[in-house]
Formats: C-alpha cells, structure tokens, sequence
C-alpha cells in the first residue's frame, strides 16, 4: 500500500494524522506499507520570519487567548516533538 501524505508540519491535525499514518508501518509484514511525505504551505503569503501564534490565531479566527491555550492543551497530546515550532507560525512549517 503506497500512502502520499500532503501536509504542513505548523498544523496540529496534520501532525496527528501522521503519527497514526506511521503506525501503519508496525503492522507487520502482512501489509506492506509504504509512506511518503509532501509538503504543503497552509498559509503561503506568511513572511519569512513567521509570526507569534497566539497572536496570528486570535487575528485570523478571533479567539482568545485562554481559547487558544486550551486548544493547545487538548492538541498537544497528539502533536509529535518534530511538530513543534516554539510558539511561532511560519510560512514553511519549520522554526
């Protein structure tokens, strides 16, 4: 089974996605799983040096602060250590 995986590292629910996509490959040898990653920019027109998250998410989706937090709280579980991005978007997912 061949899986392409279209995904920006900056979103919480992609990340998720491929945690349990690469489980997939500890299924054993009954099915073999190959997997492969491709990127896509969730918000391409983001300057370079990227922008405060809890300040971006507020602007873009009118949230507040302890809204965004507890989003965060909730989501973190299941965003792996390579998602992290210590606490800025970035145009191309990566610190």
């Amino acid at each position: 089974m061949k899986i392409e995986f279209v995904s920006d590292v900056a979103c919480p629910w992609c990340a998720s996605a491929s945690m349990r996509l690469s489980a997939l490959q500890a299924i054993g040898p009954e099915i073999a799983v190959e997997l492969s990653f491709q990127p896509f920019e969730l918000n391409p027109t983001m300057d370079a040096e990227g922008a405060d998250t809890v300040q971006y998410l507020m602007a873009k989706y009118g949230l507040t602060p302890e809204q965004i937090a507890k989003n965060q709280a909730q989501s973190a579980s299941a965003v792996p250590r390579w998602a992290s991005n210590s606490g800025r978007a970035t145009a191309s997912g990566t610190p």
